[in-house]
């Protein structure tokens, strides 16, 4: 099951992998849903924090997901799971993005984001209900610090250190320090340019302001 998650996991992502046919197994359930991957990708304490930030109750989903399985699913004792079609397109998906992405391992916050392509299935519906969206995942996952290789940007260790992921603090340019740090220009009569761009970015839809310089 998940071959492809054996040499270039992380070890939080090894050990869900490996968790999951034990615990179907212990359960009595027939096959291996994306439900069961949820119910252990809830006990990562990076999920949870995650879930946490988006407002969410990540006791609450698992509490649904329980009454899920004592409720929706039979039990048979003895039996050897099955990988579900939900599950193996799943892991399909995680392993296309990491590969098409070019990252060298895959991690937990892969199978988080490709379980949101079962849409049909009861594991995102507990998310929906808890107000998440793969949106929402995907934009704090991008510009959060939930990845397992954090940095400090520099000039702000100690207490209050902003954390942010590597490849952000390796291939662009934190503007707000420079500033910080009397590094960059002023800019002189373009009063109203600035006005307008602060107004973009305050929208909640369609903030991202593009600027067009003469040459």
């Amino acid at each position: 099951m998940g071959n492809f998650f054996d040499e270039i996991s992380t070890e939080d992502c090894k050990r869900i992998v490996a968790s999951l046919p034990l615990l179907v197994r212990k359960l009595g359930h027939e096959y291996i849903l994306p439900e069961h991957l949820l119910f252990l990708l809830l006990g990562n304490q990076r999920i949870q924090r995650l879930f946490e930030d988006c407002g969410a109750d990540p006791v609450r989903v698992k509490k649904d997901i329980e009454h899920f399985f004592a409720n929706r699913l039979e039990r048979f004792e003895g039996a050897e799971p099955v990988e579900s079609l939900a599950l193996s397109r799943i892991f399909s998906s995680a392993n296309f993005k990491v590969v098409s992405s070019e990252k060298k391992e895959f991690d937990v916050l892969d199978l988080l984001v490709a379980l949101f392509e079962e849409e049909q299935s009861h594991a995102v519906f507990f998310l929906k209900k808890q107000g998440i969206d793969s949106f929402e995942i995907i934009k704090r996952i991008s510009g959060g610090t939930y990845s397992p290789s954090q940095s400090v940007v520099p000039g702000t260790s100690g207490q209050g250190a902003k954390a942010v992921p590597k490849n952000l603090s390796k291939y662009a340019i934190h503007l707000t320090e420079l500033a910080r740090k009397g590094k960059i220009d002023r800019i002189i009569g373009r009063q109203s340019e600035l006005q307008r761009i602060m107004q973009t970015l305050c929208r909640r839809k369609k903030n991202n302001p593009v600027l067009v310089l003469s040459g």
